[in-house]
């Protein structure tokens, strides 16, 4: 008796160990199906050929993913579509009354394993149409959680409601999201520089009329005028210099930060940089003091762009401060991996709600400013993987940070 018992126990084990390994196979058949069918292709070939693979994997009939066409969303289209053993032709839709729009609205996965034609009256025609009988779907997130679409799976038949068949629908949706995504970003990154270009010749075209113009006036100061019409010859002047600097700071800030990078030793990249800086015009009275990193701090960076930085943060500390007063520069490490340059004025702070705007293009609170110098800055940061940080306080004024990685730590 004990040893039939035991018998059976060993019969039921092996079959489960049997139904895991054929449900292991299954799984990594699934996963090597994605690699194969994907790892070639982008764009629209890429859900084309994601979409076979799930219907494939899930044994169903109908595969498709969609994309919001507004926000809040209420009206999807599909740009990869399986319908049975073919591609179907790419169609639009409105969400109310579908499963789709309780994916969408739950911001999660729902399967409704059958009767969806009697769930979902509103589409009862099309189901009927498609012979549909089951539905599973999950939207499709960007990094950030920012809704970008939804897949879906319908069959003709009711739909299994395990975890694989889940686990399946997530892989598949994580795929395409990631997609999707890289997708947006390269479409972003194109009319960016579309937009590059396009400032480089309005600036190319605004330029050379700009130095006739100049050229103009400067000959008139040869002449000898009326204090009144002098000081409108000044005038134009002074305007026609801030035109120049405008765009020459306007085509730096459009075109992309490529980087000549070096290996730099700041404490003495900022003390020769200081020797150059206490002796312009904003810093002449004002005490430029630097306390070093007690030992070599090593970063990879663009010696210009970053020396750039640097004059442009000075200058702006410098025209915070009277005649006399200092400004205190110290870099210091920032945890095992980065590096702190700060940069101290004790003037007037800057008001609370001013302070998240320094940074925008064209937002300045001086009167003959571009208002792209910290925007420039920012992006020069950003581009060595680094942080631009401003703080401003009474009692204490205003302090800019930048942190930059160590060498070894650039990623």
């Amino acid at each position: 008796m004990v040893d039939r018992v035991l018998v059976e126990l060993m019969i039921i084990a092996i079959d489960r160990l049997q139904a895991e390994i054929l449900e292991r196979e299954k799984s990594e058949q699934i996963l090597r199906s994605i690699v194969e069918g994907t790892v070639s292709v982008t764009g629209k070939d890429f859900f084309r050929s994601l979409v076979r693979s799930l219907a494939q994997a899930l044994d169903v009939r109908y595969a498709f993913i969609s994309e919001c066409m507004d926000a809040p969303p209420t009206r999807v289209r599909s740009f990869a579509f399986w319908e049975g053993n073919e591609f179907g032709e790419e169609f639009e839709y409105n969400l109310r009354g579908t499963p789709c729009e309780l994916v969408i609205e739950s911001n999660s996965y729902r399967c409704f394993p059958t009767q969806i034609q009697t769930l979902f009256p509103e589409e009862k025609d099309e189901f009927e149409a498609m012979e549909a009988q089951s539905y599973a779907g999950i939207p499709l997130l960007t990094s950030t959680g920012e809704l970008l679409g939804h897949l879906a799976v319908l069959d003709d038949k009711s739909m299994e409601t395990t975890e694989r068949n889940q686990a399946i629908i997530e892989i598949f949706a994580s795929r395409a999201a990631a997609e999707m995504e890289r997708l947006q970003i390269e479409e972003a990154l194109g009319r960016l520089a579309e937009i590059g270009e396009l400032a480089a010749t309005i600036v190319h075209e605004v330029r050379n009329p700009l130095t006739t113009i100049m050229m103009g006036l400067k000959a008139f100061k040869k002449l000898q005028l009326a204090d009144r019409f002098q000081e409108y010859l000044n005038l134009s002047l002074d305007e026609a210099d801030r035109l120049e600097r405008l765009l020459s700071q306007i085509l730096l800030y459009s075109r992309p930060q490529t980087l000549d990078r070096s290996e730099i030793e700041l404490n003495s990249f900022i003390a020769e940089t200081l020797n150059i800086l206490q002796t312009i015009p904003v810093a002449v009275g004002k005490h430029l003091n630097f306390s070093e990193n007690p030992t070599p701090a090593n970063i990879l960076a663009d010696r210009d762009k970053l020396k750039q930085v640097l004059i442009n943060l000075i200058t702006n500390a410098c025209e915070a401060v009277s005649t006399g007063d200092a400004i205190s520069i110290s870099i210091k490490k920032s945890g095992d991996r980065r590096i702190c340059i700060s940069i101290h004025n004790g003037g007037t702070p800057i008001p609370a709600d001013i302070l998240p705007q320094l940074t925008k293009p064209f937002f300045t609170t001086k009167a003959s400013g571009t208002g792209l110098g910290l925007a420039i800055v920012k992006r020069i940061v950003e581009a060595h993987d680094g942080e631009l940080g401003i703080e401003s306080s009474e009692g204490i004024g205003s302090i800019v940070t930048v942190q930059l990685p160590l060498v070894g730590y650039i990623w």
